[in-house]
């Protein structure tokens, strides 16, 4: 087998790393190894700083089921500013855990200000009646880094 091809099954099957676990070229956390990454991810603009956060409802999440989908609605989610971040889901017997974390994991620097997103994400499902758990993660700048439980809902799809 050739290196390259050898480095590319390598890439696709995930490699464990220090407790984490590589899947394409995105860390994530070791337990979170068959995830797969959400296709229909939707962040806004800055829509706040941590001082809300504070005096608000804080970070949590919202699930709606449809005709053959599940949406999440990710509210005041609280990452750096300017930070881009990205989704990915495990699916098993009722069950749908979404982990939320930053696109790159390993910044070169980061600002100093963090900010409020809205974030919202559909996932194709089959119907039926899951237990929806929303997790968030901190860049690898954060230690521990292990991912943070917003909310479980249980949500119906058509």
């Amino acid at each position: 087998m050739s290196t390259k091809r050898r480095f590319l099954s390598w890439l696709i099957a995930g490699a464990a790393i220090g407790g984490s676990v590589l899947v394409g070229c995105t860390r994530l956390p070791a337990d979170w190894g068959d995830a797969a990454r959400v296709e229909v991810f939707e962040q806004s603009s800055c829509i706040g700083d941590i001082a809300e956060l504070e005096q608000g409802p804080g970070e949590r999440m919202q699930a709606q089921g449809g005709e053959g989908r599940l949406r999440i609605d990710y509210l005041d989610a609280h990452f750096r500013c300017d930070q881009k971040v990205v989704g990915y889901f495990n699916m098993s017997a009722g069950r749908v855990d979404v982990l939320v974390q930053p696109a790159d994991m390993h910044p070169a620097s980061v600002p100093k200000c963090d900010c409020l997103y809205d974030i919202h994400l559909d996932l194709p499902l089959a119907a039926g009646t899951y237990e929806v758990t929303l997790y968030k993660r901190w860049d690898d700048r954060q230690s521990p880094n292990e991912p943070v439980r917003i909310g479980t809902v249980r949500v119906t799809v058509r």
